[in-house]
């Protein structure tokens, strides 16, 4: 690889590592690019990047972005990044789906907002609910309450009318 093209690749994953605030370091190795492809297209329908990359690059990246999130152990064998914003149990969900097929990839750590969690917090992320899931609940529950309000207010009115039309049937009896 000409210097050229390992300084682009820098520059585009300080890019990513600055514009997405949701990492996953995972290991691929074990995965064909059948797999791949698939987990890519997994990926990309919740709007999610995944990118194959080298450790070495990567450690550069790091450096000059002056975090130093990933430790350097964690930085072995094959490694891709999952990237995500505002979502963290996005990426970790189809992360679960795969590997209800398939025994790879192996998640290495999570940046999250700047913060380093390890491969164990994996487990805790992919069993939280999605935002999505989270912003239905919250409707739910503004929703409730007024749901409340109308069925009490209906079963008012349904009462009121039926007093009306008991009081009918009874002028309508005496006639």
């Amino acid at each position: 690889m000409l210097k050229k093209d390992r300084e682009k690749i820098v520059q585009e994953l300080v890019d990513d590592l600055k514009n997405f605030n949701i990492v996953y370091l995972v290991d691929f190795q074990g995965l064909n690019v059948e797999e791949i492809t698939t987990l890519r297209k997994d990926f990309r329908k919740n709007g999610v990047k995944f990118r194959v990359v080298k450790n070495t690059l990567l450690r550069i990246a790091q450096d000059r972005l002056e975090n130093n999130l990933l430790d350097s152990s964690i930085l072995l064998g094959s490694s891709a990044l999952v990237l995500a914003k505002d979502d963290p149990i996005s990426p970790a969900k189809t992360i679960r789906e795969f590997l209800k097929k398939h025994d790879k990839p192996q998640i290495k750590g999570i940046i999250v907002d700047d913060s380093f969690f390890g491969a164990e917090k994996y487990e805790e992320f992919s069993k939280l609910p999605s935002v999505d899931e989270l912003r239905a609940r919250m409707i739910g529950s503004i929703k409730a309450p007024l749901n409340g309000i109308v069925f009490v207010l209906s079963g008012l009115l349904r009462g009121f009318l039926s007093q009306l039309d008991q009081i009918r049937e009874q002028k309508a009896a005496e006639k």
